[in-house]
């Protein structure tokens, strides 16, 4: 209630608020502890016993049964009136009620009276129902198997000679005498009221199985619904649980004398407007209360109640006898003697079944052994698109959460947005230290080469400068800051440095030759400022090149590392050399060539000799290394292991490993598949829903409920709900094998499903209390209903018509997450269910959903990545080659690239990466950052053959002069890129790991192969 953000939730509760509702009309804050404990028990583990035995242990044979009026004997002993013990047994739609006595042979041959004295007798079973979400249906019931005359004496109200011609019509029949009838009355005790209604139930049955010494009582279900056992509410049965058993035999005898009744009967309303004729006569009437109050403890009160209650409910009999009064009943057996057993007998709806499957699925699996640790509940937070608003919303619950004080119980919160919660807040501290380690390790590299200051704060700062721009025009274009872009700052740094590495490295150079700082600048800028412009180029087509990928976070960070590419380009040829200017045009600089100051030259001199040397065993090694790594190329593959890309310490991710582990059948993850016509509701559409659900049965994806069925929901499923709940709309929309038979009929049957609206009605027998109102309105948070959700989640309505209807398919928990190819499983996923869609008629049906979108977007990636590879190379071939004039050598300057995409591929497939959101970039990457290499290599290769025409002369300077500034800025960069293992996700990790690789690849084929292949280039040239 304390979080706005937060409109709903469902869990276990929800549930157990319907059964406290339905069971004690109460919602679950106002229910007791133990009230609660027996909802939760009935939801749970209800009884699932159709055969009960009430008395666990037999009553015994009472030695007395009858006592004979006057008693001039202690009694008699009848032990077919003696009561053994009782069952209750359910029978499909039938409810029977079995009593056994001792022995029944007195009922073996005919049916006739076990006493002297008495010919109306019963065998009865009471008990309570103790499911009442009212008082008023606080009732106690008498079940009992009655014995009576078929026929009675006389009618009084009848007339004279109707009753003489019916005797005299008995008596001519041989039915006056011996001959009973065997009957079903339920009797009825409303609460607060003294007396007992006897009801005659029509539709039951009654048989003494002389055999067994069974007494078998049975009625409908529907029957006893009538009277608030188990009763329907507008098509919904709510459950009965029945207890407070006892059981007995009793007998009639009139009040005077203890004479047989029964055989004289009164008319109804003759009977009742004598009465009420004679309430109103001053003595006589008197008189009449007088007897009345003595020999049925009843008043004319209550006479007129009864009247009314029977009138208004439609059950007043046309006749009635002395034996409707209860009081003259008397007592031949009781089991148990004493109190009432407590034995339950459940008997459960439907849709109980279905709420138990359900609320199962939020308990943790070991509860099958009674020892639930743990349960699940779902928040579901306000819609929205801004991600800054997702995080704030999910960093909120999980705060409240957090502040949640209980002494034995932890809870953990997870989710898409908590993860992405803990994956922002883990990056932005990871960036904390990523960003100034880059910056620091960058300036270290830099001093330990150029060994001053300036040129180490100078670089800097034309680096910051172009990462402020960078983020400046990011706020301009309104992008968001995301996971993938993380590698701007390793990426910008690496590139940026190079520019002034080699800037620096060549107007040290300059200055080594005694040139004058502007000289040094000027010359300094000519001889490598085309190079610079060419890499920068070819670099920026490279990274505009992801343009082509159909994912916008690519997209954009194709264009804001083709911006900051160019704003370190501009820097770096304009705002460098001017600071570098500033600070040394007034002074008088000579560099002296020391050893220790040229560490990477002197290395790269001696390594130029070694690699002119052996030429073909270089060559030679570079092929094999090559058709090694290509086989690994082709096999890589493209998706992502969820434990890879999980942060090693991720809570988040850690509490959905548990979930999928704990909680098999809590799915919440759903794909559809979405039917749109211009009329869905025809029966070709129905069908092919229907023929779709029997195509997915077989999907191993699919998630289950706790009882097997799967976890699909679709109209179809409605419609079966609906026949469940009341079976009368079979007939109504003509539904066969639950298919209506033409599109008239599933029109009005959607219209019924959409439109349905459940009212709450008192029981015919209840329809008499006029002044009561039972309240059988849900409390506002909860529908008896609720749990099946609402028919407008998989049925489109507009304006009348059906438009699009969905099947909502759950998927298993751990089938997305368990160890393995994300993208193979969801790739299993989309070809299932696109082969599972049927035929819709004149609707077209389509698969969708988080994974299924998620894996056409891997794909899409792949794809475009592959165009976005191909493009790359293409204008950068165009390019070199019309900046070289030359095909062959523009051609030449591409193979270290092309080798380092072969090779890092492979690296990949080896080491076990697969291609993902960030890592499928790295092929566009190595072009742009590989080829920068090669120009400056091949630049430094023209220019010294130009001057010198000595092509050795022209590799040992390329190997030694650029490959020192290349070392120099390989190592930089690669520094800067190893940085990223510090990044919170796997994924970003392999990121800075692969581009650091990609880095050392580019430089090595840049100085080892590259200027071999000048060598012969050039040789052929002359």
């Amino acid at each position: 209630d304390k979080l706005s953000n937060v409109t709903g939730s469902f869990s276990l509760l929800d549930f157990l608020e319907i059964i406290c509702f339905i069971e004690f009309g109460k919602n679950l804050e106002n229910c007791s502890d133990e009230e609660i404990s027996t909802a939760l028990n009935d939801l749970l583990q209800p009884s699932n016993e159709n055969n009960v035995q009430i008395l666990p242990f037999s009553d015994p044979d009472e030695p007395i049964d009858f006592i004979r009026f006057p008693r001039i004997s202690r009694g008699i002993s009848v032990e077919s009136a003696d009561i053994k013990n009782y069952y209750l047994m359910r029978e499909d739609e039938n409810l029977s009620f079995i009593i056994k006595v001792y022995n029944l042979d007195d009922l073996k041959k005919i049916l006739r009276p076990i006493f002297p004295r008495a010919n109306v007798m019963e065998w009865y079973i009471s008990f309570k129902n103790m499911v009442y979400p009212s008082k008023e249906l606080g009732i106690e019931y008498r079940i009992a198997a009655h014995m009576e005359p078929k026929y009675p004496l006389w009618e009084i109200g009848k007339g004279f000679l109707s009753n003489l011609r019916d005797l005299l019509n008995h008596i001519r029949n041989h039915e006056l005498f011996n001959i009973y009838r065997k009957d079903v009355y339920l009797w009825i005790k409303l609460p607060d009221q003294e007396f007992s209604l006897p009801i005659l139930i029509e539709k039951s049955n009654v048989t003494f199985d002389s055999s067994t010494s069974n007494i078998k009582i049975t009625v409908s279900l529907k029957e006893l619904a009538k009277y608030g056992i188990a009763p329907e509410f507008n098509g919904i049965a709510l459950p009965a649980k029945l207890s407070i058993f006892s059981a007995g035999f009793r007998y009639y005898q009139t009040p005077c004398l203890k004479l047989p009744g029964g055989r004289i009967v009164f008319n109804t309303s003759f009977l009742y407007t004598h009465l009420s004729k004679l309430q109103s006569k001053p003595l006589v009437g008197d008189i009449a209360t007088h007897l009345l109050q003595k020999y049925s403890n009843l008043t004319w009160e209550d006479i007129n109640n009864l009247y009314e209650i029977l009138q208004q409910s439609d059950m007043l009999p046309d006749k009635i006898s002395l034996q409707y009064i209860e009081s003259s009943w008397r007592q031949g057996d009781k089991a148990p003697d004493t109190n009432p057993a407590n034995t339950i007998f459940f008997i459960t709806p439907d849709f109980y079944e279905d709420i138990r499957v359900l609320s199962l699925a939020f308990l943790s699996k070991d509860y099958s052994d009674m020892n639930a640790k743990s349960t699940i509940f779902f928040l579901i937070l306000q819609p929205t698109k801004d991600y800054d608003k997702i995080i704030a919303m999910n960093k909120e619950v999980v705060e409240a959460l957090n502040d949640i004080q209980l002494s034995n119980i932890k809870v953990d919160a997870t989710g898409n947005g908590v993860v992405s919660m803990e994956l922002n807040d883990l990056t932005s501290q990871a960036n904390r230290v990523i960003a100034p380690s880059i910056f620091i390790i960058i300036m270290i590299v830099l001093f330990l080469n150029f060994r001053k200051i300036s040129y180490v704060i100078l670089p800097m700062l034309t680096l910051v400068v172009s990462t402020i721009w960078l983020f400046g025009c990011m706020a301009l274009f309104g992008i968001s800051f995301n996971v993938i872009f993380v590698a701007i700052v390793p990426l910008i740094f690496g590139l940026g440095v190079d520019y002034s590495i080699h800037l620096f490295h060549n107007y040290r150079v300059e200055l080594e030759k005694d040139k004058t700082p502007a000289e040094a600048i000027g010359n300094s800028v000519k001889e490598i400022g085309t190079a610079m412009f060419l890499a920068m180029l070819t670099t920026v087509i490279a990274f505009l090149s992801f343009l082509t990928a159909t994912v916008p976070s690519v997209r954009n960070l194709g264009i804001l590392l083709a911006i900051g590419v160019l704003f370190t380009f501009i820097t770096a040829l304009t705002l460098l050399p001017s600071l570098r200017y500033i600070l040394d045009y007034r002074k008088t600089i000579h560099i002296q060539s020391k050893p220790k100051k040229l560490i990477a030259r002197r290395l790269m001199g001696i390594l130029s000799i070694k690699i002119l040397r052996h030429q073909k065993k270089i060559i030679l090694t570079m092929i094999v290394i090559s058709i090694i790594f290509a086989v690994g190329a082709i096999k890589i593959k493209t998706g992502f292991d969820i434990k890879q890309f999980a942060p090693s310490h991720s809570h988040a991710y850690e509490v959905f490993d548990e979930i999928a582990a704990e909680f098999p059948f809590s799915s919440q993850n759903q794909e559809y598949i979405l039917i749109e016509g211009d009329d869905v509701a025809t029966v070709a559409t129905l069908k092919g829903v229907v023929d779709t659900i029997k195509n997915i049965e077989d999907d191993p994806f699919v998630a289950r409920n706790t009882d097997g069925s799967l976890q699909i929901t679709s109209v179809y499923s409605f419609i079966q709900r609906a026949i469940e709940e009341n079976e009368t709309i079979v007939e109504k929309f003509h539904i066969i094998n639950g298919i209506p038979q033409t599109d008239e009929d599933v029109k009005a049957l959607y219209d019924y499903l959409y439109n349905q609206n459940k009212t709450y009605e008192k029981p015919s027998f209840l329809s008499y209390f006029t002044d009561i109102q039972i309240n059988f309105t849900p409390p506002s948070n909860i529908n008896l209903d609720s749990f099946k959700g609402d028919i407008k989640n998989v049925l489109y309505r507009e304006n009348g018509k059906y438009k699009a209807t969905l099947i909502r398919i759950y998927i298993k928990p751990g089938f997305i997450v368990s160890n393995g190819n994300i993208s193979e499983r969801r790739e299993i996923i989309k070809k299932e269910l696109d082969e599972d869609i049927s035929d819709y008629g004149n609707a077209k049906g389509i698969a969708t959903g988080q994974d299924i979108i998620s894996y056409t977007i891997t794909n899409s990636l792949t794809e475009s990545q592959i165009t976005s590879t191909m493009l790359s190379i293409i204008l950068a071939a165009i390019i070199l080659i019309i900046v070289y004039r030359d095909i062959l050598l523009g051609l030449i300057s591409l193979i270290p690239v092309s080798i380092s995409i072969v090779w890092v591929l492979g690296t990949m497939y080896y080491i076990g990466y697969t291609l993902n959101a960030l890592t499928i970039t790295v092929t566009s990457i190595t072009i742009g950052i590989g080829i920068d290499y090669a120009i400056h290599a091949v630049e430094r290769f023209r220019l010294i053959a130009d001057r010198t025409g000595d092509i050795s002369r022209s590799v040992r300077e390329t190997i030694s002069h650029t490959g020192g500034a290349l070392l120099i800025a390989a190592l930089t960069t690669v520094v800067g890129f190893i940085i990223l293992v510090l990044a919170p996700i796997p994924p970003q990790q392999q990121f800075g790991f692969i581009l650091a690789v990609t880095i050392t690849y580019s430089f090595l084929t840049s100085i080892f192969l590259l200027p071999l292949v000048l060598y012969r280039w050039a040789e052929w040239r002359k």
